[in-house]
């Protein structure tokens, strides 16, 4: 039973009052969804699962999209259960439109009838969502029910692609095969050094490569700069025995224990080698450092495909190997 309300301003409401899926609902109680201001959604979920769902980070890009709706579900009481914010973009619903990823807000942890409710009340009220979940270290377990709640409620897996992530609570070295840690140990040798940058010092790095390469970079300077105003992040520069750059990396830190490779490369005339084994050495020894427990190196690769080169050599890294689910709702 619905009742949904279309309006055309920004604060517009949408409404469903929702009895979900027959085959849970006996575990069911009436919960609704509502079309929120960016206010309501801020008081509702103070403390965004990932820095990507944060109020500020979709209204830095929302120009990117045509239109930014927020969305909250509550439960009979009118406590708030879970949160989304969606771009339109086109004809489509997507989540993020302009991230690495997107993640429903919750303020606890919820049981498994919940989530496939609302896996079946998002069904209902945002059909056609593409909505790309993180990989698995970030927040396991309602990550999981989220992508488990929404497949139960007859949304789709339109593809997994490869992620990589580094366990900060093991011993970089020891995760190493006998070849790239004497690989990584000669290098060390020739004096390299990582210090941290300003962020137009390794972006430049980080263009020319991608340049050289024939590579897009998705975000401009300039965009860069907006971005680290509402993003926390960290920018460092790797140079040779004689202080020349050779390599640049932008990390961000998009939610608490986890810091998030964003951009890295050489440039096309350095001339240490392995310079990037050592460059993901030392940040791995560097947040570490900091007390994180996940140093997140990204996707290879896309639509569910891999890039072989790229990931073998985040798995010669020590890396491990995790999905990053893309659903549809």
């Amino acid at each position: 039973m619905s009742n949904i309300v279309h309006g055309a301003d920004y604060g517009a409401k949408l409404l469903i009052n929702f009895v979900p899926c027959k085959k849970i609902a006996k575990f069911a109680a009436m919960i609704s969804i509502e079309q929120v201001s960016g206010r309501d959604y801020r008081r509702a979920f103070p403390q965004p699962a990932v820095v990507y769902n944060s109020v500020e980070f979709t209204e830095l890009n929302a120009c990117r999209a045509d239109r930014v709706d927020r969305y909250a579900i509550f439960d009979a009481s009118a406590n708030p259960l879970a949160g989304l914010t969606v771009g339109r973009v086109g004809g489509s619903l997507r989540a993020p439109f302009s991230a690495p990823f997107a993640m429903l807000d919750f303020n606890r942890q919820h049981r498994a009838e919940t989530m496939v409710e609302v896996g079946c009340l998002l069904r209902e009220a945002l059909p056609g969502l593409e909505l790309t979940l993180p990989p698995a270290p970030y927040y396991q377990s309602m990550n999981a029910k989220t992508m488990m709640g929404i497949l139960a409620a007859g949304g789709r897996m339109m593809h997994c692609d490869w992620n990589y992530h580094l366990d900060l609570s093991r011993d970089f070295e020891a995760d190493l095969s006998s070849a790239n840690r004497n690989k990584l140990r000669r290098a060390e040798r020739t004096g390299l050094l990582l210090r941290p940058a300003e962020a137009a010092e390794a972006y430049e790095i980080i263009r020319r490569n991608r340049e050289h390469k024939g590579y897009r970079l998705a975000m401009s300077r300039e965009q860069v700069l907006q971005t680290v105003k509402v993003v926390e992040a960290d920018f460092f520069v790797l140079t040779d025995a004689e202080g020349r750059p050779q390599a640049s990396a932008m990390v961000y830190r998009p939610a608490p224990g986890i810091a998030q490779l964003i951009y890295w490369g050489d440039l096309p005339e350095a001339t240490a080698r392995n310079c990037m084994t050592v460059m993901g050495a030392r940040l791995a020894a560097h947040y570490r450092a900091l007390g994180m427990r996940i140093f997140d190196l990204g996707p290879t690769g896309g639509e569910g495909l891999p890039n072989p080169g790229l990931s073998d050599f985040k798995e010669s890294l020590g890396a491990i190997t995790t999905p990053k689910p893309a659903l549809l709702l």
